[in-house]
């Protein structure tokens, strides 16, 4: 993903362990402000979210708890007809697997390493900033 722009307009979630991109959100590492505060706010809510509905396909198909050894575009078809298999038992009332218990994840802080690692940084650090303004 690094190597060619994204292909869909968006912005993905990602804790801070992942590297800050314009196209890859991490929240701030220390809040100095409301605006930054609620948008780490967000940011978690949004990531809580996501992750549940991941642990529900995970426990409804336990495949997914492993590496998924194929091509990117054949995996988002695999994730996808999981979903699409988990709405249908929804629909017919089959029993949803036991909820399981959200662990937080210990946050390693991503130093950039070289200059152009340091620009990526920087552009993502502007459009993080912005949302945070324009937004919060």
């Amino acid at each position: 993903m690094e190597q060619r722009p994204p292909v869909v307009e968006g912005l993905v979630l990602g804790d801070s362990g992942y590297p800050l991109r314009e196209w890859l959100m991490t929240p701030f590492g220390d809040p100095v402000d409301h605006q930054q505060n609620a948008l780490n706010i967000a940011h978690r809510l949004s990531r809580v979210t996501v992750e549940r509905c991941i642990g529900v396909l995970k426990r409804r198909w336990h495949f997914l708890h492993t590496e998924l050894r194929v091509e990117p575009a054949v995996a988002s078809r695999i994730v996808y007809c999981c979903c699409l298999l988990h709405n249908k038992a929804v629909l017919l009332g089959l029993e949803p697997p036991a909820p399981l218990p959200l662990e937080e994840l210990p946050a390693i802080p991503a130093h950039p390493r070289n200059d152009g690692e340091r620009a990526r940084t920087a552009a993502g650090k502007a459009v993080r900033l912005h949302i945070a303004r324009t937004h919060f």
